[in-house]
């Protein structure tokens, strides 16, 4: 069996912001950078997210997550929460989550 090395030791503090996604123009560049360091799917990719965005972004319920280690980028993540109905009777409030990070952070 291969050795396997011991992690590097972080100093670095994880921090984190959510902010409205009508705020987050042009994301499109760091979202490219993270999924160059990450196994991300086709429904991850900017090539998937960046249209999905486009029509979710003038929705209020709709945000922006970014995780960094110090002053480095290492997740962004959308969350949105709207009203579903179901049969024209059901009403249920519905909360979803796309994301990437860095495969090593």
């Amino acid at each position: 069996m291969p050795d396997i090395p011991e992690p590097a030791t972080v100093t670095a503090k994880v921090t984190a912001r959510l902010r409205p996604l009508a705020e987050a123009a042009g994301i499109g560049g760091s979202w490219v950078e993270l999924e160059k360091d990450s196994n991300c799917t086709f429904f991850q990719s900017w090539h998937w997210m960046g249209p999905w965005l486009e029509y979710f972004a003038d929705r209020q319920n709709t945000h922006l997550f970014e995780c960094y280690r110090g002053e480095v980028l290492i997740g962004l993540g959308v969350l949105g929460r709207d009203r579903i109905r179901r049969r024209l009777i059901l009403h249920k409030q519905s909360a979803g989550l796309e994301r990437i990070h860095r495969f090593n952070a």
